[in-house]
């Protein structure tokens, strides 16, 4: 066999065993998958009951803790009021789990209305 025939056996023999194992990747290593280990979990009004109790905030529409952040969904637009409740809202969450979380409140298009963030 001629030596440029066994070069070229010779790489696409690894370009073979690197399409089969994985090899390379966007970035040249190693392809693999990391799933997060932080849990996303669902608030309810025995969590947060300042925020959470039927007719205190209207327009809540539900509320979860995943890490140390909260997140609060609610129906409400971007509005000086609607923001002004989502302030108090956010404030009214972080005293309700001890001061130790991150609060976010977000309106009904997704955009952050309020926020709370321990010092």
């Amino acid at each position: 066999m001629k030596a440029s025939a066994v070069f070229w056996s010779l790489v696409l023999m690894i370009v073979a065993i690197c399409g089969f194992s994985g090899c390379g990747g966007s970035n040249g290593h190693k392809s693999s998958s990391h799933k997060s280990t932080v849990q996303r979990v669902q608030l309810t009004k025995d969590d947060i009951p300042d925020v959470m109790e039927p007719g205190i905030w209207p327009g809540i529409k539900g509320a979860y803790r995943e890490g140390n952040s909260v997140t609060i969904r609610t129906a409400w637009s971007d509005t000086p009021e609607h923001r002004s409740h989502a302030e108090s809202a956010a404030l009214a969450a972080a005293g309700d789990l001890g001061y130790v979380y991150s609060v976010t409140v977000y309106g009904d298009m997704g955009e952050t209305l309020g926020s709370w963030t321990p010092r």
